[in-house]
């Protein structure tokens, strides 16, 4: 739907705010954590924009993003494990197939996204991305190792070609071998000269940047919440000049709508979710989630 808020014109899908206020509350969750884990995150992506352009999130932003570096990363997500909140849980594969985690809230509320062949519903969520320290003459390599892993999560090359990524997984054995080192042992051993960079290319930022570019963090607020977040430096390198809106057509959602589920259909979905992302036999427990998700997205739409 059309909206004017401000002077600003966008468009967005009916009750996003229940979806922004359970991420606000991941994200909370996520800081009150690393507050007593001494770990630095920063906000990321569309969620530093906002903060830093409007001191909010932005209107039409269904998703929410963090980065932190890969040793900081690991040690947040062994915490939130270890915490056993059940209010949350990872909704991704486990640390040794995925590259990047998804912390999801156990709420009533969830996305509508329309795939190619189907629609789904994917629950509230603030997505952590590891970033990757290396040496500098590392570079080249680095890209390399990301296009890897990049084309055995997502199916693509980008600048490899075939031959290049199965010689680098045979030195692994597997692409399993492969991902579990590339998610636990890489990108933590370099200490001086470094710089950093995102492990794969799908949704993220491609290139490398300098810890003069990244540290130190600068203080940023959603509302009066007051989180870190990457200096405004790194934000023009990225973005250009971030504070001029995007053409029209972008300012939307990723999602289609807002469904609310029962409280039995929303623990259903769930437990099909994180059985799906935490289990051997992850196939099965896709195609049900898949069926749960297609047949419970029809029949609860609250936002249209």
């Amino acid at each position: 739907m059309y909206l004017v808020k401000d002077n600003i014109e966008y468009y967005s899908i009916k009750n996003i705010k229940l979806i922004q206020d359970d991420m606000l509350e991941i994200l909370d969750y996520i800081s009150n954590i690393s507050k007593c884990e001494n770990i630095d995150f920063s906000l990321d992506g569309g969620t530093l924009i906002g903060a830093y352009r409007d001191s909010s999130i932005i209107p039409w932003d269904d998703d929410l993003d963090i980065s932190l570096k890969k040793d900081d990363y690991l040690k947040l997500i062994r915490c939130i494990n270890k915490d056993k909140n059940s209010n949350y849980y990872f909704f991704d594969e486990s640390l040794n197939n995925g590259c990047c985690n998804f912390l999801a809230k156990k709420s009533n509320y969830f996305l509508k996204m329309k795939g190619r062949f189907f629609s789904y519903l994917i629950p509230p969520k603030v997505d952590i991305r590891p970033l990757n320290k290396i040496k500098k003459e590392d570079v080249r390599q680095n890209e390399k190792l990301r296009g890897v892993a990049n084309y055995i999560i997502h199916g693509k090359l980008n600048n490899l070609n075939i031959s290049e990524v199965e010689d680098i997984i045979k030195s692994y054995d597997t692409k399993s071998d492969f991902l579990f080192w590339y998610n636990n042992y890489y990108g933590l051993e370099c200490e001086d000269g470094c710089v950093y960079s995102h492990p794969y290319f799908e949704c993220s930022i491609d290139g490398e940047f300098g810890n003069e570019e990244i540290y130190p963090l600068d203080k940023v607020y959603i509302g009066k919440k007051e989180f870190n977040g990457f200096n405004e430096s790194m934000l023009y390198k990225i973005y250009g000049n971030y504070k001029v809106l995007p053409p029209i057509q972008e300012r939307k959602p990723v999602s289609d709508s807002v469904v609310k589920l029962n409280n039995i259909s929303s623990k259903i979905l769930h437990k099909s979710i994180y059985l799906h992302k935490n289990n051997i036999n992850s196939k099965f427990y896709l195609c049900l989630y898949v069926l749960l998700s297609t047949a419970l997205s029809k029949f609860n739409n609250i936002g249209d």
